[in-house]
């Protein structure tokens, strides 16, 4: 990008892969020592205070893709007076408690939930009172994690105390209804308050699922399909009531019966397998698109398909890998593995345990939805 100087903090460990996969367009790249978000904000102040005294009188602008570091990077825009989304506007995308009691407000329907208190001595009541409020099964999961990491599906006693008793206290969790439905998310891009890109997506399986060894692949719909109408307009009504201005976003919902039902949202670009296949599609990419718009531009985005695309990963196994499996497809499509034969791996905890990663094209989206479909069930590695 042109005119503009790229200063890249990242944590030491990401540093030198950072230099030599992305060296010729990030030529100056800072390695925080420290782990915590506080840590991180400590010595990021720090560098880029120096840096705004060495750099006096230029524009500077903080941005992050990593959903981990986007409260972070609103706090460092606070300190330094800088435009962009403040912390309690992100607070917003990033506590699924606070999101969920704002769309609540709103009329927006979103699962019966509330905050574990995990404080509670008497397990049996506690666990009592919070199937008469959400029903059973319901949902546990930290409030601020990223990629299914820590949600679990309680169907019992046993297994509440089982997750009261692995639950870390520095962490805040909520429990909420346990909704069964078809699982959709939309990608979408803001700017000025208005929705100037959107896309219903479909997914082959929920992202826990991923950690029962199911894929989680998801493809853009056609804007004329009545599901598609109804998951964008569920969209606009939910980055309106959490007053998203600019950037990108990516909410997830359930179709259940009749009704959408909110699962969460994030004020940040889709995962990574999913910007490719956006770009192959509509041609654009979504980070790059987020970072303009950061730096104050306001792209044209066409919503007209160049081809129709999915993508998505498959999970590790649990056992040693004896053979890696590629699908039957009529439509084209790449496979893109991170493991090989022989080696041994545990159940996947989290949607970062990914065994491989596929993209299909295809002109004809019913031939692509009939491929997309085969994959639901489809297990990408047979393990001994």
């Amino acid at each position: 990008m042109q005119g503009v100087n790229f200063f890249v903090i990242v944590r030491e460990s990401e540093r030198l892969a950072v230099e030599r996969d992305f060296g010729a367009t990030f030529p100056n790249v800072f390695g925080i020592q420290g782990t915590s978000e506080e840590e991180f904000f400590q010595q990021s102040k720090s560098y880029i205070s120096e840096l705004m005294t060495q750099k006096e009188g230029e524009s500077f602008y903080i941005v992050t893709m990593a959903e981990d570091l986007l409260l972070v990077a609103a706090k460092l825009r606070e300190a330094f007076n800088l435009t962009g989304m403040n912390f309690e506007q992100t607070y917003r995308f990033r506590n699924k408690g606070e999101m969920k009691k704002i769309l609540q407000k709103a009329n927006i329907r979103v699962p019966y939930f509330g905050k574990l208190d995990l404080s509670k001595s008497e397990h049996k009541a506690y666990f009592e009172e919070i199937v008469a409020e959400v029903g059973l099964p319901f949902i546990i999961k930290p409030t601020m994690m990223a990629c299914s990491n820590g949600v679990s599906k309680i169907e019992s006693f046993d297994a509440f105390v089982e997750y009261l008793d692995d639950a870390q206290p520095n962490i805040e969790y909520g429990y909420e209804e346990f909704i069964s439905g078809k699982l959709y998310h939309c990608d979408s891009i803001v700017s000025n308050g208005e929705v100037i890109f959107s896309s219903a997506c479909e997914y082959t399986n929920e992202n826990m699922h991923f950690q029962k060894g199911k894929s989680v692949i998801s493809m853009p719909l056609p804007d004329d399909l009545a599901i598609s109408q109804e998951i964008l307009a569920f969209n606009k009504a939910v980055l309106n009531e959490l007053g998203m201005e600019q950037g990108a976003n990516h909410l997830e919902v359930f179709k259940k019966g009749d009704e959408l039902v909110f699962l969460e949202v994030a004020c940040r670009a889709p995962g990574a397998v999913v910007v490719p296949m956006y770009e192959r599609q509509f041609g654009f990419n979504f980070l790059n698109t987020n970072l303009e718009m950061e730096l104050g531009l306001v792209p044209e985005l066409s919503k007209s398909a160049k081809v129709y695309c999915f993508s998505g990963i498959f999970p590790v196994q649990p056992g040693t890998a004896i053979e890696l499996v590629e699908p039957q497809l009529q439509s084209g499509f790449d496979m893109n593995w991170n493991i090989k034969q022989g080696q041994k791996f545990d159940s996947a905890d989290s949607l970062r345990d990914i065994a491989g990663s596929i993209q299909a094209t295809n002109q004809c989206f019913d031939t692509l939805r009939e491929d997309f479909r085969k994959l639901i069930d489809f297990h990408a590695v047979n393990c001994a």
